[in-house]
């Protein structure tokens, strides 16, 4: 086994924002000559640590000869790091790379480094954006450009391995150079697109309403302060606007500008005029003749109102207005929205976060 070390200087951090604490956090990524760990091996262990000042420091544990010794060397190595931590952080490390080397460790008869610690999977808090993100597909190549950050890798992990097996023959070090670089990417790429955990963390609704405004048309717009996310994300669902980056997200909502229908659900306690095409609370009946009301039923008991209308969400804000009785789409008046109370507030924007990406 031979060890590299690198110290790097990363973009501060704001994983305290967002609920990570780095300091009990190892970075770790990495690489193997097949997908089984039951007939490959791990070839490369990469993992970073941070002081969260923008200092990090980057070590890859190498199998140097392809000698199930050398292999569990890093092992070993690696699981006397992770004793200092209670955390680890991948990029899809809890489908392949925390069963890889827990099936290795294993196979070395060595403890379960994993059993006490938690494990943050960056690929599992972001891959539910992938649409809001306007991406194709989310490999950590994307986030990071994405991001930013722009590699020149000339090949994949995958096509690293027939590189591998060629510089246990020939040890040459442009080969070794290749292997080297790939690994300490991945671990630097993975420390920098970090604060694209807060993404997750937002949508999940940890954010402040900062204010809340209404202009002459009936937009609505809202601004909240949230954890830092480190790249613009824009997008349009419906009518909803949304405008996240860095401790800002902007919402805009356009309003249906109609009238509509609030239907009462009591309405065995109404009567209908049709004269009027209204209807009255039982309790008004005795002022109207007789032959001019009839009791109310659920399809004509309702009211009508002018204005402006936001699409509801799953929690209902003001009254339920619709177009016709059986439209399973609701809105509330504006006012339903000024009206209601801060958490409330908070959870409609949450929910409506959370919707179906349709665009």
């Amino acid at each position: 086994m031979k060890i590299y070390t690198y110290r790097e200087k990363l973009n501060t951090l704001h994983c305290e924002e967002y609920g990570i604490d780095t300091g009990k956090t190892i970075f770790f990524d990495i690489e193997t000559t097949g997908l089984s760990a039951k007939n490959s091996y791990i070839y490369m262990i990469g993992y970073g640590i941070t002081d969260n000042s923008g200092n990090a420091e980057i070590t890859l544990l190498f199998n140097d000869d392809g000698t199930p010794v050398s292999e569990k060397e890093m092992l070993i190595y690696f699981a006397d790091i992770s004793e200092h931590f209670s955390h680890t952080l991948t990029y899809n490390g809890n489908t392949f790379d925390i069963p890889y080397v827990r099936e290795r460790l294993k196979k070395h008869d060595l403890a379960d480094i994993f059993e006490s610690m938690t494990s943050i999977d960056l690929f599992v808090l972001i891959r539910k954006y992938k649409a809001k993100l306007h991406l194709n597909s989310c490999h950590q190549s994307d986030i990071e450009e994405l991001c930013g950050i722009h590699r020149n890798d000339f090949c994949s992990g995958g096509k690293l391995i027939g590189v591998y097996k060629k510089y246990l023959k020939t040890k040459d070090n442009a080969d070794l150079d290749d292997l080297l670089k790939h690994n300490h990417d991945d671990i630097l790429g993975l420390m920098s697109i970090t604060d694209m955990a807060a993404l997750n963390y937002t949508f999940s609704g940890n954010y402040t309403i900062t204010s809340a405004s209404i202009d002459n048309d009936g937009n609505l717009t809202v601004t909240c302060s949230t954890a830092y996310i480190p790249t613009r994300v824009t997008y349009s669902n419906g009518d909803m606007f949304v405008n996240l980056y860095k401790n800002t997200m902007t919402l805009r909502f356009k309003p249906v500008s109609d009238t509509m229908k609030y239907y009462f659900r009591d309405y065995k306690n109404y009567y209908y005029m049709p004269l009027e095409n209204k209807v009255i609370h039982k309790s008004l009946a005795r002022y109207v003749e007789p032959e001019f009301i009839e009791k109310a039923t659920k399809e004509n008991a309702y009211t009508v109102k002018q204005g402006f209308f936001l699409t509801q969400a799953k929690t209902r804000l003001g009254y339920e207005y619709r177009y016709n009785l059986d439209d399973k789409q609701t809105f509330m008046d504006i006012e339903g929205f000024e009206k209601a109370a801060p958490q409330d507030k908070s959870l409609y924007i949450k929910e409506r976060l959370n919707e179906k990406y349709k665009a």
